[in-house]
């Protein structure tokens, strides 16, 4: 240990993602248990039936986790190959709104920091987090945020499709790692925090120091760029809780669709929808309306009204949402 060195001054890019679902049911399932040791009682018929049906939905939300482990490896992977890293510089040129002069020479140099960066994935039970640990130059680090914004945004709409609700933060902080794979510092206490003090439902919270990294890296751009947007550069959305969250369908992200349909489905998106319609009329709609139920109408409802927000009065996504008295509920369609 005392041969370890710390860099104070070196700052990490952190994310933490949980999948909700799968602590109720261990939980659930502990209580169970409990019941036949402490009551010294053996299971009934129905005790079996409900703890085989738990087991069998924690054994999906597991692998619920390895598919977005994969998902999320295989992305950033992809930030490493020079091919991959010109299409995120395109990328950047769409969400400034201008084309980037000298593409090549910006690549290469893109690429011999990027390349050298490591990018660390690990999973702990429902939780999976990942870290990079951030360069100095302005124009990498810009690339780096976009190369994020763009992947998370990608997952939250690829998690709903596939029936997957997750939660997240994002923080940019100082950190250092001690041994391998083992992050320490405010970066990772702070992500920590704010998933199980705020996120509550499917949304990912950006903590301050990263947007304040998304401001930095505004300034920067808007010095060389005068034409860019700043309304359309990396979208922070403010939830009605006041929180800063991922602005995962902003208007930028539909115009990037558009034009790269082999990027992104169209088909993701109305599954997505119907996903979240689904869970949220699924629980107003419960016999049982406890304090649980109520919550989950209450947050499945709130990620609705951000789809809706985002999808109805956006005519670069080319989607219309409309009520269907025949369901009866909302259904999204594509626009002829």
């Amino acid at each position: 240990m005392n041969n370890i060195k710390i860099d104070k001054d070196k700052k990490y890019l952190v994310c933490l993602i949980d999948v909700m679902g799968q602590s109720q049911l261990f939980h659930e399932i502990s209580n169970l248990n409990d019941k036949r040791i402490y009551n010294e009682k053996e299971f009934t018929e129905n005790d079996i039936i409900s703890l085989e049906q738990k087991i069998r939905q924690a054994e999906v939300i597991s692998d619920h986790i390895i598919l977005l482990k994969n998902r999320l490896t295989s992305e950033f992977e992809l930030m490493r190959n020079k091919g991959k890293l010109r299409e995120s510089v395109r990328f950047f040129e769409g969400m400034i709104g201008q084309k980037i002069e000298s593409l090549d020479e910006i690549t290469d140099n893109m690429h011999s920091v990027i390349s050298a960066l490591k990018f660390n994935i690990q999973q702990f039970s429902d939780t999976i987090i990942m870290y990079t640990e951030m360069p100095i130059d302005v124009m990498p680090i810009a690339i780096i945020v976009s190369s994020w914004y763009y992947i998370l945004s990608k997952t939250m709409v690829f998690s709903f499709a596939k029936g997957i609700s997750l939660r997240g933060t994002i923080s940019y902080d100082l950190g250092w790692e001690l041994g391998e794979n083992n992050l320490y510092g405010p970066a990772l206490s702070t992500v920590h925090y704010l998933e199980s003090e705020c996120t509550q439902h499917p949304r990912i919270i950006l903590s301050d120091q990263f947007v304040s990294l998304i401001n930095f890296c505004k300034a920067i751009i808007k010095k060389d760029c005068p034409i860019y947007n700043e309304e359309d550069f990396f979208n922070v959305h403010v939830d009605v809780d006041g929180a800063f969250v991922l602005d995962y369908l902003a208007p930028r992200l539909a115009t990037y669709y558009k034009r790269r349909p082999d990027l992104f489905s169209k088909r993701e998106l109305l599954e997505a929808y119907n996903f979240i319609q689904d869970r949220m009329l699924t629980y107003r709609g419960a016999k049982d309306l406890k304090d649980k139920n109520q919550k989950l109408a209450l947050y499945y409802s709130l990620v609705n009204a951000y789809f809706t927000s985002k999808i109805a009065y956006n005519p670069e996504w080319q989607m219309e949402i409309k009520y269907d008295a025949k369901i009866p509920k909302y259904v999204m369609t594509e626009l002829e």
